[in-house]
């Protein structure tokens, strides 16, 4: 048995089946947000913002194919394109609600 899960995806949008799924694993106090095409960081821009986020500093940027200071789970999800938009759009999402509200926990 596979440990991974799986989201269908219906022209853009979860399918139903997955959207019900969600609703009923996931506590009441989740917040559902559908992003549009311009929100969210693209795979490209997500790898940037993940170098720029584990580099140990400004000087030691990291390498193009060098991503050896990002957490070993992100690490082994790189090949997964729609996984690293994932993770993108939520970075995406957290970097506009710190920049609207000044500061992480509001």
């Amino acid at each position: 048995m596979s440990s991974q899960a799986k989201v269908d995806i219906d022209q853009g949008n979860l399918s139903v089946a997955t959207t019900r799924l969600l609703r009923v694993i996931l506590p009441g106090t989740c917040l559902w947000t559908s992003l549009r095409d311009v929100e969210g960081f693209d795979y490209d821009k997500t790898l940037s913002e993940l170098k720029s986020l584990y580099a140990a500093n400004d000087e030691d940027a990291m390498d193009d194919d060098d991503y050896s200071l990002v957490p070993a789970a992100i690490r082994d999800m790189l090949g997964c394109k729609n996984a690293i938009e994932a993770l993108g759009s939520m970075m995406w999402c957290a970097v506009n609600t710190f920049r609207s509200n000044g500061s992480w926990a509001k």
